[in-house]
């Protein structure tokens, strides 16, 4: 699930974009890129932000001021995170809210998906690419990726477990009432 050698990679990458232009009749000049590889994790994190003096509605800069409270963690200098991706909020208690602009409260807390990589292997990879001649536009953990391309939003919602099985890894990604809720890969 990592680039071992940057011109091989590069190269393959390369031949890959010119027979997908060949056959599609399209130029690729950008491109939104999967990662895996057992240098990600996954943890669940919440983070909280004080509506002042409960007087007016919540709006999206209270939302972004919970999620960075959810992102303010401290890792390790190789490490970069990936995702914050909301799982659900709370207002007041109030819990399982999923938009709660517009409504009022004295405190908003936001449960999120934090999803980290290795910042070598990221950098590594989007080397290779931009290499190829594609800009890379994001960086997408390729459980999240899969889940995109495969689950009905219903699925989802009942509960669901992804396993994309793949040559060197499994990728794991597992959802409840609709969110992510871990992701994972098994070098197997």
């Amino acid at each position: 699930g990592m680039v071992d050698n940057i011109q091989e990679a590069t190269a393959a990458i390369a031949n890959s974009v010119e027979r997908a232009e060949r056959s599609s009749g399209a130029r690729i000049v950008s491109a939104h890129v999967s990662i895996g590889g057992n240098h990600a994790q996954s943890m669940n994190n919440r983070g909280i932000a004080t509506i002042p003096g409960k007087q007016r509605p919540i709006t999206e800069d209270d939302i972004e001021r919970a999620m960075e409270g959810a992102r303010s963690l401290n890792f390790p200098t190789n490490r970069e995170i990936l995702h914050t991706i909301p799982r659900y909020f709370v207002v007041d208690g109030q819990e399982q809210v999923t938009d709660p602009v517009g409504m009022y409260g004295g405190r908003l807390d936001v449960d999120t998906h934090i999803v980290t990589g290795s910042a070598t292997a990221i950098q590594n990879l989007t080397q290779c690419i931009e290499g190829a001649g594609v800009q890379v536009e994001a960086v997408i953990f390729s459980p999240l990726a899969a889940a995109e391309a495969v689950l009905e939003e219903e699925e989802k919602r009942q509960g669901v477990i992804l396993a994309d099985i793949g040559g060197g890894t499994t990728e794991i990604a597992v959802f409840v009432e609709g969110s992510v809720f871990h992701t994972c890969v098994l070098p197997v």
